[in-house]
């Protein structure tokens, strides 16, 4: 499985966003800049050396959506949040700690690198100190009406750390911000230890943190399939913790070749 987060470049020089990319300025009391929002609703934020501090996409009421990337006071990549955006409803999906670049993802943070040395930037830390990473493979864009569509999800860092864990995902007719989790109908795919079958296509990843899933259509055109991934253990007879990972998929459904 190949990783989902993104190759980039970032630049943190103001000459380089003229005015008509922008849509607005803030600036520091010297007049540096501190932040920038591009016409394609991206924003970055600086520190008072002039080096980026965040970067990522906003919605059309300035709430975070996709991935944020996360920078040092010296300009080296520290970590990367991934945010649900449903209908304005935002959540934390994944977060990613490195060590200075995208290759060097770690499991747990290290606090004397990915820290934010700005008074004001601090407290813009989570809660916890390990990293949430999982891969999502989610398969074509478009397929025929003869063929199933395929994805695979992989939970590369657990969230519960030292506990009896299982991993399943959950398909169904959920509708854009998943609040009908609750009354519709789920296909629920188990992990690979359950799943044997699927184990030969997958002889490198972990069986027991790994899903292969999929869904036939029986109509063409275009198709929005969402989901979530849920890794749990049992408290105890009666309550289950678990943590989420939404996905929406969208997809076209071609006629057959005949």
């Amino acid at each position: 499985m190949t990783s989902c987060v993104k190759k980039k470049s970032s630049h943190n020089q103001v000459s380089e966003y003229p005015k008509r990319d922008t849509i607005s300025k803030i600036y520091y009391e010297d007049n540096r800049l501190k932040e920038i929002k591009l016409k394609d609703n991206k924003v970055k934020v600086f520190y008072r050396n002039g080096n980026l501090f965040k970067e990522g996409f906003v919605d059309k009421n300035d709430k975070l959506k996709g991935q944020w990337y996360y920078y040092t006071l010296e300009g080296k990549i520290s970590e990367m949040r991934e945010f649900n955006n449903f209908s304005g409803h935002v959540s934390l999906n994944r977060s990613v700690y490195y060590k200075g670049n995208l290759d060097s993802m770690i499991m747990e943070k290290d606090p004397y690198f990915n820290t934010y040395n700005q008074k004001e930037f601090i407290a813009d830390t989570l809660p916890y100190n390990i990293s949430m990473y999982t891969k999502l493979e989610l398969g074509k864009d478009t397929i025929s009406l003869r063929e199933p569509w395929t994805a695979a999800a992989a939970r590369y860092v657990q969230a519960f750390l030292n506990k009896d864990i299982n991993i399943v995902v959950v398909l169904g007719d959920f509708d854009k911000d998943f609040s009908n989790i609750a009354e519709v109908k789920k296909d629920t795919f188990y992990n690979l230890l359950i799943d044997v079958d699927n184990q030969k296509w997958f002889p490198e990843e972990n069986p027991a943190a790994t899903v292969v899933f999929g869904k036939w259509f029986d109509s063409i055109g275009e198709k929005t399939i969402r989901g979530y991934l849920t890794e749990y253990y049992e408290v105890d007879s009666t309550i289950n913790k678990e943590s989420r990972v939404y996905f929406e998929k969208k997809l076209f459904v071609k006629d057959s070749i005949k």
